[in-house]
């Protein structure tokens, strides 16, 4: 299968192991969030989740960016923040898995008919 601009769409199991791959970042970010959230003039990192070129998709770490109307990040960590951060990951995780599962039973199931 072609995208419009000519470019392969990634398999199944290479799109759940993009996503995987990307919750593992933004968990990795937020234990690297709380575990600086007591060190004096700490900037907490973020993570953007962005669409890869042939499908799937990526997370990239940056600064954490200033809040609307803001000139700077706020210093210090959110907690709140990070904890909701950890359960989107492990959720975002479990969902790829799912679907990395699904997708080996949808092979073998073929793979059966066809044998």
């Amino acid at each position: 299968m072609v995208i419009g601009s000519g470019f392969p769409l990634l398999s199944a199991p290479a799109t759940a192991a993009s996503g995987m791959a990307a919750a593992e970042v933004r968990l990795s970010v937020a234990a690297h969030n709380v575990a600086n959230a007591s060190t004096e003039g700490f900037r907490p990192l973020a993570v953007i989740s962005e669409e890869a070129v042939h499908g799937g998709g990526r997370a990239r770490v940056v600064a954490a960016a200033p809040a609307l109307g803001a000139t700077s990040p706020p210093p210090g960590v959110d907690l709140g923040q990070e904890t909701v951060d950890v359960i989107a990951a492990r959720a975002l995780y479990m969902t790829n898995a799912r679907m990395l599962q699904r997708s080996r039973e949808m092979e073998r199931s073929l793979l059966d008919l066809l044998g």
